[in-house]
């Protein structure tokens, strides 16, 4: 055995066994049985690092070098061994070559986040932080410089990866019209939320962060018990759904809020926060309350309208009436509720009078005078309104004032009270330019029923009937809101 194989007894790994075996004495550094043993101990110390190691030494900057720094270094080991750095890399070296003029000066040079191009590819990929310390002779002189390489190419991608996915996030949380919140488990206080959610309780950051009490003071008090409930389920780690009220918005009504908590697990599956999203869910609310309220209405419509369809039919068959006649009174109905379906709250005195005359007459008839304020009724209203302007058109046409073309018709309506200086609808009917025979058109079916009696009992209206010589004039008042 040499005295070379002697050397770093523990060093087993390929560089050791390769450095022993190198012909050093045909290169600057001479035989290793010339090297100082100081020398020796520097590269003892630098096969034994698992981090990238090597020493450049003297005035050729030959290049010794780890295993850890062999893996790097691609095509151009083994041949870098016992090369001078500069001939092996040379674009690697015009990168470097000021920091070793540096250390080879003396100066321990920190070097931070420097791409380098160890493979020899073209392309510097592999990105580190090194430390240059000289390494002195004897006489303090120095001959080499000791690299120590810490490759921070995956952490930078990692990092970077993480700030692309935190913009990402951020993006998504900023256009969100729902906010993203995470609290802390132990603590309650929301440690970060987006910025919609000051818009939602249209308070101030401070009132919305940090203290959970400072927001409960935004709930409505009489959900307050309730949201600290949830809170508490929250942090424990149930998924929990909570409906509530907040009153954050000065001289606003008060506004619902749905949020939605999830557990968020560490590595070992502690929960130390919850996340969760809130969403204002005022106006749905509303809807879904608006539609309530339609569906009760359509239902109380229907049952009124079944209602005035059997008193119908029963009025038909009492008096004689004919299919014909039964069908034309569902078809005034029929009208009356398709404005209705066109404004579910109400429809307009205007539009009921001219839909029933339309539907006998030409619209553009010179024959007939409508003229009136802006007056709306309800569905109960429209439904028997409907049915009294039905039977007054019905006989204006068959024996009144729309039979012959002298006869003229004048529809008015206004707004009086009575003496309760309660609202109501004043409306009046009157026929012109028509000789009538009243026994004629009492014998051949122009009643009054309806109209007299039926809008007393299902309006609480007054009606005031007459059939004169010359036409009809009548006189309907109804409460109205």
């Amino acid at each position: 055995m040499t005295q070379v194989d002697t050397l770093w007894p523990n060093g087993d790994g390929e560089m050791a066994r390769r450095i022993r075996a190198f012909d050093w004495a045909a290169t600057p550094l001479g035989p290793v049985d010339t090297w100082s043993e100081r020398f020796k101990v520097m590269v003892e110390q630098m096969l034994a690092s698992p981090l990238v190691s090597s020493l450049v030494c003297g005035p050729q900057r030959i290049l010794v070098y780890n295993d850890a720094a062999a893996a790097l270094y691609g095509d151009h080991h083994p041949q870098a061994l016992g090369r001078p750095l500069p001939e092996t890399f040379p674009d690697g070296w015009a990168m470097v070559a000021t920091y070793y003029e540096r250390a080879f000066a003396g100066e321990a040079v920190q070097v931070a986040s420097q791409p380098l191009d160890t493979r020899g590819e073209g392309v510097a990929e592999d990105v580190f932080d090194a430390v240059l310390v000289p390494v002195r002779a004897a006489d303090g002189h120095v001959t080499s410089v000791h690299m120590t390489g810490f490759e921070i190419s995956r952490r930078l991608r990692a990092e970077a990866a993480l700030r692309e996915s935190e913009e990402r996030f951020r993006q998504f949380a900023a256009s969100s019209s729902d906010a993203l919140w995470i609290r802390n488990a132990a603590t309650l206080a929301i440690e970060y939320a987006s910025p919609v959610i000051r818009t939602i309780y249209g308070a101030p950051s401070e009132a919305v962060l940090y203290d959970p009490e400072r927001w409960l003071a935004l709930v409505a008090p009489e959900d307050r018990d309730l949201a600290r409930r949830h809170l508490a389920l929250s942090s424990r780690g149930e998924a929990v759904v909570h409906e509530f009220r907040i009153r954050g918005r000065t001289g606003e009504e008060e506004r619902w809020i749905r949020d939605t908590a999830f557990p968020l697990h560490d590595d070992s599956g502690r929960i130390q926060r919850f996340g969760g999203i809130t969403e204002d869910v005022t106006e749905a609310k509303r809807t879904s309350q608006h539609l309530e309220v339609l569906v009760n209405e359509l239902q109380h419509r229907e049952r009124n309208l079944i209602g005035l369809i059997s008193a119908i039919a029963n009025r038909v068959k009492k008096q004689g009436g004919s299919i014909e006649a039964f069908d034309e009174r569902l078809q005034a109905l029929s009208r009356a509720h398709g404005l209705l379906s066109q404004d579910n709250e109400s429809v307009a005195v205007e539009g009921l009078v001219r839909a029933e005359l339309a539907a006998h007459i030409e619209a553009a008839s010179d024959q007939v005078t409508i003229s009136g304020p802006d007056v709306r009724l309800t569905a109960r209203q429209v439904q028997n309104l409907a049915l009294a302007l039905h039977e007054l058109t019905t006989n204006a046409v068959k024996y009144g004032a729309l039979k012959v073309e002298t006869g003229r018709l004048l529809v008015t309506w206004e707004v009086v009270h009575d003496q309760h200086d309660q609202p109501r609808l004043g409306l009046s009917w009157i026929e012109t330019g028509v000789t009538i025979n009243p026994d004629q058109v009492t014998r051949r079916g122009y009643g009054t029923e309806l109209i007299q009696k039926a809008l007393a009992y299902a309006l609480r209206a007054a009606v005031d009937y007459k059939l004169g010589p010359n036409g009809v004039r009548c006189r309907i008042e109804m409460p109205i809101s």
